[in-house]
């Protein structure tokens, strides 16, 4: 037999699975797959494409042939650890369904696929990452898979009351209209629900569907979510420390974190810094050329802007960021980074420390100005700030300064960036609690496009 390329291993391991659904592989080609190291399975252009047509035609010979010549041992190292590579029932329910091929089927049976290989969505996030999927698919794959697993939560208990702000808060959670339809299949594969639960199911995506249709009907005051996220928080520690610190963490951070970062983000927590101490972590892989700095410390005015010079500063452009306050004035800052090679939180240590100690540097950025627009509507206390436009290395650097320049207080942010384009949110306030106006956002436009002159 001659022997295939094995750069070409990928493709040569699926295409045999194809062939193992009702035919029995070679000793020579089952050995030579067997010995490919992880180097070798590299992704190519057309290893998806060979990775659906064996989704929707494998069967348990398929599944047994990967398993025994160490296929998902070898390509997805960090899976989770009860995954049955030799079972992927949610793939299999969905094969009426995701018969006709189009793109939204496509991406449900990935879903389905990794779904059941990843229990961590960071992890999961890593290996969509690793085989280079583009990464509006990507990321339609990790919103299927979190929206599938908040309906099964949602789903939990029998006397569950679904009403205007319960559905709110699953609105939030799976926020696009195109998902909802596509979750609730996921869920129902994922977890072949009792009756009542495929019921339920029913009713929560209309009123869903319904919610997103009309932003108007969603009630910005609903709970529900939340107490059910720190819950299960809760559950997975028995540290009285963190439990307390999951129970006082605010809000916003509580909905857009999964239940274990919950856990991990407090244990970092524990105790409050003294003044000017700053705790680090970074989580990631050099493989990914992403990481995550988690930089704890307290509260004060315009830390935002000192801690996004640092970053700026080290090179390390941010493509999102999640910021909390406790009320005892502790903050975790979480900052996902692009970097060749893994930050060294000692270093960060000791950079956003002599920061805090100094006044925050005024940043520069290159024209055009970012897009800053103001929302009264969304939040029941505080302003949100939305910042669109082109990425550049300083930009959350500068926008922060801006807002603490003028005297707004940054109380939350979500910062998100998809291929050189940022889409923040800002949820601010005047120092005494009370909503910004035109008048403040204006000053905060003045603030950033003084900057921008500075740069020029």
């Amino acid at each position: 037999m001659e022997r295939p390329p094995r750069e070409a291993g990928v493709d040569v391991v699926l295409a045999a699975a194809r062939f193992a659904t009702d035919r029995t592989i070679g000793t020579e080609l089952q050995t030579w797959i067997e010995e490919l190291s992880p180097a070798d399975l590299a992704w190519t252009d057309t290893t998806t494409t060979a990775l659906l047509e064996l989704l929707r035609r494998a069967t348990d010979r398929s599944w047994a042939f990967l398993a025994d010549v160490g296929f998902f041992t070898k390509m997805f190292p960090d899976r989770n650890d009860e995954f049955d590579c030799r079972k992927f029932a949610a793939v299999e329910s969905l094969r009426d369904t995701t018969a006709v091929v189009t793109a939204d089927s496509d991406t449900l049976l990935l879903a389905a696929f990794f779904g059941e290989i990843f229990d961590d969505p960071r992890c999961m996030d890593e290996a969509l990452a690793t085989i280079g999927l583009p990464t509006d698919t990507a990321d339609e794959i990790v919103d299927l898979v979190s929206g599938a697993r908040l309906l099964l939560a949602s789903i939990e208990h029998q006397h569950r009351q679904i009403d205007g702000r319960f559905l709110n808060h699953i609105a939030h959670g799976l926020r696009r209209p195109g998902i909802v339809e596509r979750s609730r299949l996921l869920a129902e594969a994922f977890s072949a629900p009792e009756p009542w639960q495929h019921a339920a199911m029913i009713e929560i995506t209309t009123g869903v569907q319904l919610a997103l249709a009309h932003p108007e009907l969603l009630d910005a005051s609903a709970d529900s979510l939340e107490t059910l996220l720190r819950r299960e928080a809760a559950n997975l520690t028995d540290d009285p420390v963190a439990r307390a610190r999951i129970a006082d963490a605010p809000t916003a951070y509580v909905l857009a974190h999964d239940p274990a970062a919950l856990v991990r983000h407090v244990r970092l927590i524990e105790y409050s810094p003294q003044e000017s101490a700053v705790r680090v972590s970074v989580e990631g892989r050099e493989s990914t050329d992403e990481f995550t700095v988690n930089v704890v410390c307290r509260d004060r005015p315009g830390l935002l802007s000192k801690l996004t010079a640092v970053l700026a500063t080290e090179h390390l452009s941010v493509n999102a960021a999640g910021l909390a306050t406790w009320p005892d004035g502790t903050v975790l800052d979480s900052f996902v980074v692009s970097s060749p090679m893994s930050p060294d939180a000692a270093v960060l240590t000791q950079r956003f420390e002599d920061a805090l100690r100094g006044e925050p540097l005024a940043p520069t950025l290159r024209a055009p100005l970012p897009e800053i627009n103001l929302d009264n509507s969304l939040h029941p206390l505080h302003s949100v700030l939305r910042v669109t436009g082109r990425d550049q290395l300083g930009l959350l650097s500068a926008v922060s300064h801006a807002v603490s320049a003028v005297g707004i207080v940054i109380h939350h942010a979500v910062v998100r960036t998809n291929t050189g384009v940022v889409d923040d949110d800002f949820e601010v306030s005047r120092p005494d609690d009370s909503k910004i106006d035109h008048h403040d956002l204006d000053a905060i436009r003045e603030h950033i496009a003084r900057s921008v002159v500075r740069a020029l």
